[in-house]
């Protein structure tokens, strides 16, 4: 499998569960950490995502959300039950 394949395997998971911790990325896609750390720190690099450690863990998130977590007048309605939750911690 071609490096960029793999970091679009990564991507699209994270775009399906944000706040995916590294600890479980590592055990879905069984990589090295080194191997993990690596295609994360590209994605992370090109804007693609971000991280913010939660409760000692380092977690994923799609790059864009960034921008909805600026506003503190966010209506949570508009979120689902698992985009509501992460907004909430990373308000802590």
């Amino acid at each position: 499998m071609r490096t960029d394949d793999t970091k679009d395997l990564i991507y699209r998971h994270i775009l399906e569960y944000p706040g995916v911790s590294f600890q479980l990325l590592k055990g879905i896609f069984r990589m090295s950490e080194g191997n993990l750390r690596y295609h994360l720190n590209v994605l992370e690099s090109r804007e693609k995502v971000r991280s913010k450690i939660v409760k000692k863990n380092r977690c994923y998130y799609p790059y864009e959300m960034r921008e909805m977590f600026r506003f503190r007048g966010v209506d949570h309605s508009s979120l689902s039950r698992n985009q509501s939750r992460i907004l909430t911690l990373l308000r802590r």
